[in-house]
């Protein structure tokens, strides 16, 4: 959602590039040449990518007024246990940063799986259950209300990669050019000291 908007600019300012964005619960092996740029949420170890974390976001519980007005406001961690969630399907998962609903509440109750984020984030606004969201995605924009959102935060970093052999290409220089300043303007690392520590710039 975030990259598909931002892209839109990047097109703009450079008109002759051909842009495909794939997403993915599974790891894609850029050291295998699978993309020529990965934006993850974990930091790839490959010894033949150049490495540099972007910044971080913070994920948050979403429910739709239909829900809440059924089932009640949650007041505490607590209270989430009498709560249904939208979430990944677990056997799907093969990707451990994705499992950020494990750290807000221990074996929630489900109502509704599904590999796809939207789907979840759909399915929450139409009143089947409490959603854990990445804040890029605006939830609010779709009538998805916080919930304790003083109480219950999780934070994930955002990490890119390219292989060594195209870091020099004009096109690869400009996307990553282009993704740094964004991702660093709008989700900068909380801890600018270590980023700096353990990137390598490209």
């Amino acid at each position: 959602m975030y990259l598909s908007e931002k892209l839109v600019t990047l097109k703009r300012m450079h008109a002759n590039l051909t842009i495909e964005l794939v997403t993915s619960p599974h790891d894609v092996r850029i050291s295998q040449r699978e993309a020529d740029l990965f934006l993850g949420f974990f930091k790839p170890t490959a010894s033949n990518l150049d490495v540099r974390k972007l910044g971080s976001f913070n994920l948050h519980l979403y429910a739709s007024p239909e829900y809440l007005t059924r089932k009640g406001m949650p007041r505490d961690k607590a209270a989430l246990q009498d709560h249904v969630f939208v979430g990944y399907i677990a056997d799907l998962i093969q990707l451990d940063a994705v499992r950020w609903l494990d750290e807000a509440i221990k074996t929630p109750d489900f109502s509704f799986y599904s590999s796809s984020m939207l789907s979840q984030m759909f399915s929450a606004a139409a009143g089947g259950g409490i959603v854990m969201l990445p804040s890029f995605a605006r939830a609010q924009r779709f009538g998805l209300h916080p919930i304790l959102p003083n109480d219950v935060q999780v934070t994930r970093e955002i990490w890119l990669s390219c292989h060594h052999y195209l870091q020099r290409l004009p096109r690869i220089r400009a996307v990553v050019s282009f993704l740094t300043q964004a991702i660093e303007l709008d989700h900068p690392v909380w801890n600018a000291g270590a980023s700096m520590n353990e990137s390598r710039p490209f």
